[in-house]
């Protein structure tokens, strides 16, 4: 009986860590012994079959821009029993990138010497494209905004050009078109990205050429 619910709480706890794409781990420092749950095996892609992990093994799998980090993490909390927590990325052997959420902290014997570290490794790849597709969402939607202030302004630009022209006061004319241009300017900038490479153009330079192109 007492097998058989042994059993039962493993089958849900593997379950439970398929469905919330999570991972557990236990290493024993001394003889460098990583136990990985079944799911944990998923996450980073490799077969668990034949394959029996240690910390290097796991150093080799993340990113190289990534290992640095694990690796000084890892070592402040064999260190100082230190937990931690960090994201980092994986390529599976198919190919595929994904992102991990590790976290790890410290077993200490009756002297307080650590003596193992167990955490969990949660694969985050859709979380994080979902935040990003929030942050280009709102980008987009501050663009929109933009564009419809600016098509504000060049509408009430041009309506002031407009009367200037009809009273015959040509400077205020040229004044409201040349902040009109520099409205569309800016959001064109904007968009592109290049503000630095743009080429500035005030109300005193549409005068001059007003006036030059007159001659």
């Amino acid at each position: 009986m007492a097998e058989a619910t042994l059993l039962e709480h493993e089958r849900l706890l593997a379950e439970t860590q398929r469905i919330a794409r999570l991972g557990s781990w236990e290493w024993d420092i001394e003889p460098d012994r990583i136990t990985w749950s079944e799911e944990l095996f998923r996450i980073f892609g490799v077969d668990p079959i034949g394959f029996a992990p240690t910390y290097s093994d796991y150093v080799e799998l993340l990113e190289t821009e990534d290992r640095l980090v694990a690796q000084e993490l890892v070592s402040r909390c064999v260190d100082t029993g230190e937990p931690y927590e960090f994201e980092h990325r994986v390529t599976r052997t198919d190919g595929t990138e994904r992102w991990v959420q590790a976290r790890g902290r410290a077993i200490t014997d009756e002297t307080g010497r650590v003596v193992k570290l167990q955490g969990t490794a949660q694969d985050v790849t859709e979380l994080r494209h979902a935040a990003e597709a929030r942050e280009q969402l709102a980008a987009l939607s501050m663009r929109q905004r933009h564009a419809l202030e600016v098509n504000d302004d060049i509408i009430q630009g041009l309506a002031v050009a407009d009367l200037a022209l009809n009273l015959e006061d040509y400077d205020k004319a040229r004044d409201a078109i040349a902040s009109t241009l520099m409205a569309a300017r800016r959001f064109v900038t904007d968009l592109l990205g290049e503000a630095g490479d743009a080429v500035p153009i005030s109300p005193g330079d549409l005068r001059r050429r007003s006036r030059d192109t007159g001659r």
